[in-house]
């Protein structure tokens, strides 16, 4: 959930800087460009997530095989 939060404002971002009176390739290009920047957060954020819960997960598991 953190991940998704911190990639809408990302994607917000262009938001106050754009108007009706914006040419339509700078539109475009401001927007692909806040989505790559979404995209690429959210993927980051997850990634290290779950590489935190899977470690973590190995530790409990090679703890209790050693207190066997």
């Amino acid at each position: 959930m953190v991940a998704w939060l911190a990639g809408l404002v990302c994607t917000l971002l262009p938001g106050p800087f754009v108007d009706a009176t914006t040419p339509a390739p700078v539109l475009l290009i401001s927007f692909v460009g806040t989505g790559v920047a979404m995209a690429t957060t959210v993927a980051v954020l997850t990634g290290l997530g779950l590489r935190r819960i899977l470690a973590t997960g190995a530790r409990v598991r090679s703890s209790a095989a050693a207190q066997r």
